[in-house]
């Protein structure tokens, strides 16, 4: 009984250790797969952490040349301005601050008489004159103009210490002294006068000189008589007229001093030449309503054109815009000889006084 007993427990101690060993294989089952499901996990972080670092440069490509990129803005690396930008701005800056000074000077403190000046007087009969002034480098030009006629007064100048001057007579140099007040925004004023004293002139500033617009008969160009045409006038001076091919005379008073140009507007029919009066006195007295038609007797032959006014004949001989500017010319170099000449002369004068009194 008791070997019994014992084969009884031996065989419930084999069905113990049975269990005992299907439990620790269970065990090594658990353990085996939590240490794949380990590696697995260890290898999938590796995998990330290689993906990673195959688009690490181009993530830095990213960060640094595309602002949208969502990298932070603390990765992002910083850009130097190039020294050519740098200078550009300079530049730029430099010519704006130019510019500036520039316009704040020409409308506050440019006191300078070149420019455009207007005159206005009133006649005795109320008609309001505007006559305009243009100071340029070398030349002032007066213009006057109305409903049927301009008229242009060019003179040489040169310029001193607030003064201008201009030959006169072809040897008297006359000079004028001026003073600008006021500004562009207020409006600018010249008053002008003789050096020697007396009543000044005072003109307004204008920025442009208004262009004239002449009223004329119906024009119908004729080429028998366009071009530039020459006379001599009663003084022994050439004058010069010239007939453009859209319907204008220019009259040119040549002197040492100016040259004067009177426009009108023309047309000519073949007989006549035909213009509208500014108004004003005729040669006889009588006078002439400003617009009414003007009408005198021309022909063309052998290059010479022959007007009649009624009482007497104009003949012009055919001429030429360089012929005409080489008078002028001519005018000039005689006008600098006679002023130089006369200036010689009361050197020596002065010099033979000086000598006399030492004597």
């Amino acid at each position: 009984m008791a070997d019994n007993e014992k084969n009884q427990f031996d065989l419930n101690g084999d069905d113990n250790g049975a269990e005992n060993t299907g439990f620790a294989e269970e065990n090594l089952e658990a353990e085996a797969a939590e240490n794949a499901e380990a590696e697995d996990t260890a290898k999938s972080e590796n995998d990330e952490q290689e993906y990673a670092s195959q688009f690490g440069e181009l993530d830095d490509y990213i960060s640094e040349d595309n602002p949208d990129s969502s990298s932070t803005d603390a990765a992002k690396p910083k850009k130097k301005m190039k020294t050519g930008t740098i200078i550009t701005i300079v530049v730029i800056v430099a010519v704006l601050l130019a510019v500036i000074g520039g316009a704040v000077y020409f409308i506050f403190f440019n006191n300078s008489i070149k420019g455009v000046w207007k005159y206005t007087q009133t006649g005795t009969d109320g008609t309001v004159y505007e006559t305009y002034y243009e100071f340029t480098d070398k030349e002032l030009i007066l213009s006057m103009s109305s409903d049927y006629m301009s008229e242009e007064m060019i003179y040489q100048v040169s310029y001193g210490d607030n003064s201008f001057n201009y030959m006169y007579n072809g040897a008297i140099q006359q000079s004028f002294k001026y003073e600008v007040t006021g500004n562009l925004i207020q409006g600018k004023k010249v008053a002008i006068s003789y050096d020697k004293g007396g009543q000044a002139q005072e003109l307004t500033y204008e920025m442009f000189k208004p262009k004239t617009e002449l009223k004329g008969p119906s024009f119908k160009k004729n080429d028998s008589i366009v071009g530039y045409w020459k006379t001599t006038n009663m003084y022994g001076m050439e004058t010069f007229m010239e007939l453009t091919d859209d319907g204008f005379i220019h009259n040119y008073a040549i002197t040492p001093i100016y040259t004067d140009v009177v426009t009108f507007k023309y047309n000519f029919d073949g007989k006549q030449i035909i213009t509208l009066s500014a108004g004003g006195t005729d040669s006889s007295g009588n006078t002439v309503d400003a617009g009414s038609e003007s009408k005198m007797d021309a022909s063309v032959k052998d290059n010479k054109l022959t007007i009649s006014n009624g009482s007497y004949d104009m003949v012009y001989e055919k001429s030429s815009k360089e012929e005409m500017d080489k008078y002028r010319d001519s005018l000039s170099d005689s006008s600098s000889q006679s002023s130089s000449t006369k200036d010689e002369a009361a050197t020596a004068e002065a010099s033979n006084k000086e000598k006399a009194t030492a004597a």
